[in-house]
């Protein structure tokens, strides 16, 4: 993941052999172990943060200085020089953020604290699964009654870092014709990518689950006919943004899936299993493969 350290009095460099490359002067892009970036921003709060979006041309940025004002400052990967955005940018009250949330418990230490105010909330509780049977039926019965057109739908236990809504705002003005944002997924070579890598929009053939977000004037919708559980339909999603020719990206920006949701439930792997299979069937002759980060002879339904 990516960080920016920021030398101090009493921290005037950090060296770890796990840390690429040292950090020895002030802005300093270094790429950190994901199991290691809360602890050090925890430890070390004035000296790692997270990158945020590029400055504008319009802000001076104030850089505190422990070297001589002869060292010239390299330019770091975070500050590229900014891109005047395509289309308006949003404000957060444009944005509307859906939860499926059968984890009130972990949503409230975990997602609800990253949500700032000013974004629609729209909670949909569903304890045990009892309400809604399926992502794609509760998601769409959402989006319906969203105030906005900029729909985020995610997990309960995600933890986005505080520089996250910043920078989603910026690039998302810098896109044009994207059909689906999200925080992690897989590429055309079936590698799994994270946005906490990215520095930039990263393109993807399919999004995790753990957040989608759309735009509804693109007038898709969650597949709830075929995908009738909790799989598959984000791939579905995706797969159906392509091929009206929309873009799907990761966003950049520090982000965590604690991952406490359905992997430990009864009976989840065998549905994913049964449901790959429709999915490949629905995409079969459009698409060559499908990228999930499983072997093709799943969505086929082999041994």
């Amino acid at each position: 993941m990516k960080l920016i350290f920021h030398p101090t009095n009493d921290l005037k460099e950090y060296d770890a052999t796990d840390v690429q490359p040292k950090a020895c002067y002030d802005g300093q892009v270094i790429d950190v172990p994901a199991h290691r970036v809360q602890r050090l921003m925890e430890v070390y709060p004035r000296n790692f943060e997270e990158p945020g979006p590029p400055q504008t041309p319009s802000k001076k940025r104030v850089v505190s200085r422990t070297a001589p004002l002869k060292s010239i400052v390299p330019p770091t990967s975070s500050s590229k020089e900014y891109h005047p955005p395509l289309h308006k940018e949003l404000s957060l009250s444009d944005i509307t953020v859906i939860v499926v949330n059968p984890y009130p418990e972990v949503f409230k230490s975990h997602f609800l604290p990253c949500i700032p105010p000013e974004v629609e909330f729209m909670p949909l509780e569903n304890i045990n699964n009892s309400y809604w049977t399926s992502g794609p039926k509760a998601l769409n019965e959402a989006l319906g009654a969203a105030s906005n057109e900029i729909i985020m739908c995610a997990h309960p236990d995600l933890i986005l870092g505080k520089k996250w809504w910043d920078n989603f705002i910026y690039h998302e003005a810098r896109l044009e014709n994207w059909g689906a944002l999200g925080i992690s997924g897989w590429d055309h070579n079936n590698n799994i990518t994270w946005g906490n890598h990215l520095l930039s929009p990263g393109e993807v053939q399919c999004l995790d689950e753990n957040c989608l977000i759309l735009n509804r004037n693109n007038k898709i919708k969650f597949d709830e006919a075929k995908f009738t559980s909790w799989h598959c339909y984000a791939a579905d999603f995706c797969l159906q943004c392509h091929d009206k020719g929309l873009g799907v990206y990761l966003v950049p920006g520090v982000a965590f899936h604690e991952g406490h949701s359905f992997s430990e439930v009864p009976g989840f792997m065998q549905k994913r299993d049964e449901t790959l299979p429709i999915l490949w069937n629905k995409w079969r002759g459009k698409v060559s493969s499908i990228n999930m980060g499983l072997k093709q002879s799943k969505f086929r339904g082999e041994k």
